[in-house]
């Protein structure tokens, strides 16, 4: 009782976090960004701060470096807006930093392991929320071309981009599936509803930068057992019926064959646009603004192009400077992880996330800042408690 009294502010918290992710089924933006799902983040984000200030005070601590690469970054921002003169929007800014804070307070608040593991559930329950309304809805936004490719709607044209909405999906395919596999038995088959069901979403969704990356964890979790158990065995029965016999042949064609929307040209030529941006102003950045507008400004006024890549568009917006500490904020959970902990699982899952992040414009959107948040989170609770094994096994083993 008295632990809960001392931690019931992080409480108060994590619940706050996990109502963030369970209704992010209500964005309402194409591309998951906060312009319209902002009221409750920034009401976080004032919380969380303040915890994040009471704590330093308590602990006499200075911030840690996640915290530093952070503030780096709102530096960076603040220096391409006011001292460079670059042309950025004022409220796309603001969001960046909101989340660039959300960002923090995941990074520096002292979560124990049940707060976690409860933050851990909440992230695959917002997952199967979405991927049951995906299903339910069966619509796909494609039918005038023939595609059979279905979407998440918010109205009745209104849809998430599928590549964005696979994204969001990945790390708790991923999470679950660990669970179904690797948790005590009363909770396994709770987990391979749970995987079954984001699955075959991102299987319908139909982004193969989500896809590839997942099949292959679950092929490498799979395997490194010592021995096949049976919820591995039912995972894999369930998992080719449903590739070869549920899939519909259009869908099964463009993940495992070569069928697919366009061209695939098309993301290359979008990538060379972005990076004509990019050697436009290459040391600071042509400015915050949205990548098609600069592809359209600066990249030869082409209309129908973006830059349709999280990393080129930092280079282009911000230049290498500007990017160090955005890129540093990617790679420093990578380094961490192989330095310190070298969970395999979880830095595939991270490696994962990158690559999808590869192929979209992700850079301030809730799809790479939620994955990337819990990351921090894992993190922080690794460097705590010195965890030399599977920080995952940790989590779904050893607590009741």
């Amino acid at each position: 009782m008295k632990i809960r009294i001392k931690r019931k502010s992080l409480f108060i918290f994590s619940y706050l976090i996990a109502m963030l992710w369970l209704f992010m089924f209500y964005n309402r933006d194409v591309f998951f960004n906060i312009n319209n799902y902002r009221n409750l983040l920034f009401f976080i984000v004032g919380y969380g701060l303040l915890l994040v200030i009471f704590k330093m005070i308590k602990n006499k601590r200075l911030l840690g470096i996640p915290s530093v690469l952070i503030i780096l970054c709102w530096t960076v921002l603040l220096n391409s807006k006011y001292i460079l003169r670059k042309k950025a929007e004022p409220y796309y800014i603001m969001f960046i930093v909101a989340l660039l804070l959300y960002l923090l307070c995941m990074a520096e608040l002292e979560f124990d392991i049940y707060i976690i593991r409860f933050l851990v559930n909440a992230y695959i329950l917002s997952a199967v929320i979405m991927s049951v309304i995906i299903l339910v809805q069966h619509k796909t936004p494609y039918a005038q071309y023939g595609i059979f490719r279905w979407a998440l709607f918010y109205g009745q044209n209104e849809y998430y981009d599928v590549n964005f909405t696979s994204l969001y999906l990945l790390m708790p395919a991923i999470l679950s599936f660990y669970g179904a596999v690797s948790a005590k038995n009363q909770n396994r088959w709770k987990y391979m509803i749970c995987v079954g069901l984001i699955l075959l979403a991102i299987m319908m969704l139909g982004s193969r930068g989500t896809f590839a990356p997942v099949i292959a964890i679950m092929a490498f979790l799979v395997l490194k057992g010592k021995k096949i158990s049976m919820p591995k065995i039912l995972t894999i029965i369930v998992f080719v019926v449903a590739v070869f016999f549920l899939l519909p042949e259009d869908t099964f064609s463009r993940l495992i064959g070569t069928r697919y929307i366009g061209s695939e040209s098309k993301r290359y030529i979008d990538w060379a646009y972005g990076m004509k941006v990019f050697s436009n102003s290459p040391i600071w950045g042509n400015g915050m603004r949205a990548p098609k507008v600069l592809v359209n400004e600066i990249g030869g006024g082409v209309m129908n192009y973006t830059i349709h890549n999280t990393y080129v568009v930092y280079l282009a917006q911000l230049g290498i400077v500007g990017s160090i500490p955005f890129f540093g904020l990617l790679v420093y959970p990578i380094l961490y992880l192989i330095k310190k902990n070298r969970d395999l699982c979880l830095i595939l899952m991270y490696f994962g996330i990158l690559f999808a992040a590869m192929m979209i414009e992700a850079n301030y959107s809730y799809v790479l800042f939620v994955p990337l948040s819990i990351f921090y989170m894992f993190i922080s609770f690794i460097k705590r408690n010195e965890i030399k094994n599977s920080l995952l096994e940790y989590i779904f083993k050893e607590i009741d």
